[in-house]
């Protein structure tokens, strides 16, 4: 069965009856479980620039946010935010949900 979901993307689903026994068949029971199948991504996400530039006073307090980045999905997926490299020092973290960066140690201009 294809259905079409509320974000516009094509879904499968299929239905199967589970069944559980005690292997006697004494005792048993069952129930439907329902399992949906979205197509894959067709187009990948894509921010508006390929790189961004941030000001960082040294006397930034730990957590603030140093920039939101958001991306673009012509899916409509739901979209995650990681960091992939250049954070070694761990000095940032991402909002996996928001794009939101935000600094985890305090800065100082000398290091």
């Amino acid at each position: 069965m294809l259905i079409r979901s509320l974000l516009g993307t094509n879904i499968s689903s299929i239905k199967v009856d589970v069944y559980a026994t005690d292997g006697l068949f004494n005792s048993s029971t069952s129930f439907a479980l329902n399992v949906l199948i979205s197509e894959h991504s067709v187009y990948p996400p894509s921010f508006e620039s390929h790189e961004y530039n941030v000001s960082v006073n040294e006397s930034v307090s730990v957590g603030v946010v140093l920039l939101r980045l958001t991306a673009n999905d012509p899916d409509n997926n739901l979209l995650y935010y990681f960091i992939t490299r250049g954070n070694e020092e761990r000095k940032f973290k991402v909002d996996i949900f928001t794009g939101q960066h935000l600094s985890t140690h305090s800065f100082h201009y000398y290091n």
